[in-house]
């Protein structure tokens, strides 16, 4: 953690930079140098961050200001202002580990995810560890995110969702034909979620997945359920 930095300037020889670099410093602008070509992720968590410039090709600033790899991984965005995801996901194939983790979102309470991978050849579509992590609703009243995924989640990571406002996951086209893999504590300290009832998309529920979700009232465990976490802290821990 360097809180102290508020200003970095890289090289033009840099190429590499690894993961979670400059987590928690102060800028407020970050430039991309034209010979980088792997960023890591968490490289550019920065709460502070409000813009973003890339003079690289290995990587695209989209209309509404997230970073892009040409593998179509998204890597983050600024955090300037509420998000709102457009078209630009539909080629992304992956919401890469810590990308979005505290950020602010708006649209009609939902994080919809419905498109990303529509235009992306890959089979499948994932989102990392830490992706949401901390994430909250536009309308501090409200305090609760509807999530909205796409047919071809294949892969939710460790600790995605986890402290955050998001209350329910839903799709728009119909579910994944294939289990869901769901990270450990994927979901741990969501005290929005009061229904568990869309546990039907995965075949195990991992340890801690939902620990600490102090808002539950009502658990559903559907028949596609294999497993349950050897924790007592799988399913629901107030304690």
């Amino acid at each position: 953690k360097c809180k102290s930095v508020k200003f970095i300037i890289i090289p033009e020889g840099i190429i590499n930079i690894g993961e979670q670099a400059f987590f928690d410093c102060s800028c407020t602008s970050f430039k991309i140098p034209k010979n980088l070509t792997y960023l890591g992720d968490g490289a550019l968590e920065m709460s502070t961050l409000t813009t973003i410039q890339s003079e690289s090709p290995a990587f695209i600033i989209t209309e509404n200001g997230f970073l892009v790899n040409t593998n179509g991984e998204l890597l983050t965005a600024p955090d300037n202002e509420a998000i709102y995801f457009g078209g630009e996901i539909d080629t992304c194939w992956s919401i890469n580990k810590y990308a979005l983790a505290h950020s602010t979102f708006q649209s009609d309470f939902q994080i919809d995810l419905s498109i990303l991978g529509n235009g992306s050849p890959r089979a499948t579509v994932s989102v990392g560890s830490y992706a949401f992590y901390g994430v909250r609703c536009s309308e501090r009243e409200l305090h609760e995110l509807t999530v909205v995924l796409p047919t071809k989640i294949a892969n939710i990571g460790d600790h995605a969702f986890a402290e955050s406002e998001v209350k329910s996951l839903s799709f728009l086209d119909g579910k994944p034909q294939n289990p869901v893999k769901l990270g450990t504590r994927a979901f741990s300290r969501c005290t929005s979620i009061e229904s568990i009832n869309f546990l039907d998309i995965f075949d195990e529920i991992p340890s801690s997945c939902f620990e600490y979700c102090t808002g539950v009232t009502s658990i559903t465990i559907p028949s596609t359920i294999k497993n349950i976490g050897t924790t007592s802290n799988a399913v629901v821990s107030n304690y």
